[in-house]
């Protein structure tokens, strides 16, 4: 009977990818005699010394190099057999999953806030719902692939696979310094920004620079090479000729901001420019209980915010 776990090979692995003990102990959140000990404890059950320790650092032995194949798989074996066990969990009747963009969770501006999560979760035991944040890239494809019950982001058109409920419809607003020579307009034109480079903040847009869900033709837009984290967006805006494209409730934190302006983004006819979010899911999906709590408190949760509530005219 040997005397080691996953958490042994984790050691080790983290160990020889850090090539130091140091290092891996930092990465795995433990001191480092704890995991010199688990590596001690390998080594001994092994019969054979896996890693040299010098000054520099770590590197295999001959033995280590051979055995370190099989721990790097043995651990991904480990971890997708926990993967799926968690899929399973979630397709338990006493269970319902979502994934939603960023957009839709209360630090972005959206509707699902951590307080009303989890008073609902408190409200509905023993039934267990989970949430997740996802780029809208992902969430149909996590949805058909059972990895989530639930998705909010844009539905798939003519996908007979799924069926939504439009939830709202977002328009969109240019952001630009207080200095921007567009600043003081009331509204702008996709036309009027192509003479300026468009800047993509990381986490929340698609390779296109605008967010995945958005229809905005900018087809001749420059995009600038930056990719930048909303910390720095305001910073960057305040002396820069360039401009971001948001969502509207996501901009809106910019308001109160003295050197960001937020202006309404239109179209040829001076209408705002919107996309819808939409809630979907499996057309073979069984409704449990879970299932119905879960979609009834999205729905719930999208009234009475100001936002556009309405059937979708498709499956339901």
């Amino acid at each position: 009977m040997h005397n080691y776990d996953i958490q042994h090979l984790k050691c080790f692995a983290a160990a020889v990818r850090l090539k130091s003990i140091s290092k891996a102990a930092k990465a795995m959140f433990m001191s480092q005699q704890a995991l010199s000990k688990r590596l001690r404890t390998l080594e001994k059950t092994l019969g054979f010394t896996l890693l040299s320790r010098e000054t520099t650092g770590v590197s295999l032995t001959v033995e280590g190099f051979d055995f370190y194949q099989r721990a790097i798989e043995a651990i991904e074996a480990f971890d997708a057999c926990v993967a799926h066990g968690e899929q399973i969990a979630r397709r338990s009747p006493l269970s319902a999953s979502l994934c939603a963009l960023p957009l839709c969770f209360e630090s972005f501006g959206g509707a699902l806030s951590a307080k009303a999560m989890e008073h609902f979760q408190n409200s509905h035991m023993p039934l267990q719902f989970v949430f997740a944040e996802l780029p809208d890239t992902l969430v149909a494809t996590s949805v058909l692939n059972r990895t989530y019950d639930f998705g909010i982001g844009s539905y798939p058109e003519g996908d007979s696979r799924l069926q939504s409920r439009t939830l709202a419809e977002f328009s969109f607003s240019v952001l630009v310094g207080k200095n921007h020579p567009l600043s003081n307009a009331s509204h702008l034109a996709p036309i009027q920004l192509t003479a300026f480079e468009m800047i993509v903040p990381s986490m929340e847009s698609g390779p296109s620079g605008l967010p995945n869900f958005a229809n905005i033709n900018l087809d001749d837009q420059k995009i600038s090479p930056l990719r930048i984290t909303s910390i720095s967006e305001e910073k960057l805006l305040e002396d820069n000729r360039a401009f971001i494209v948001k969502p509207t409730q996501n901009a809106l934190r910019y308001l109160s901001t003295k050197n960001v302006r937020t202006i309404p983004l239109v179209d040829e006819r001076n209408s705002p420019i919107t996309a819808s979010l939409d809630l979907f899911w499996r057309s073979d999906l069984s409704m449990t209980e879970a299932h119905r709590a879960l979609k009834a408190f999205v729905e719930r949760s999208y009234r009475g915010r100001g936002l556009k509530d309405k059937e979708a005219p498709r499956n339901h």
